[in-house]
């Protein structure tokens, strides 16, 4: 719960501090970007 919280917050200040046009994406690439740096992606809608 905890951690679930923790990500939330963390997304919120992303999607906030980004200039981009949707903040979900900025959401989902921060995520990405957390999770999974080795990865690299990009995810655009």
């Amino acid at each position: 719960m905890l951690q679930q919280a923790e990500n939330r917050n963390q997304w919120a200040s992303f999607g906030q501090d980004s200039s981009v046009k949707s903040p979900s994406t900025a959401m989902v690439n921060g995520y990405v970007k957390q999770r999974f740096p080795f990865l690299r992606l990009q995810i655009e809608f």
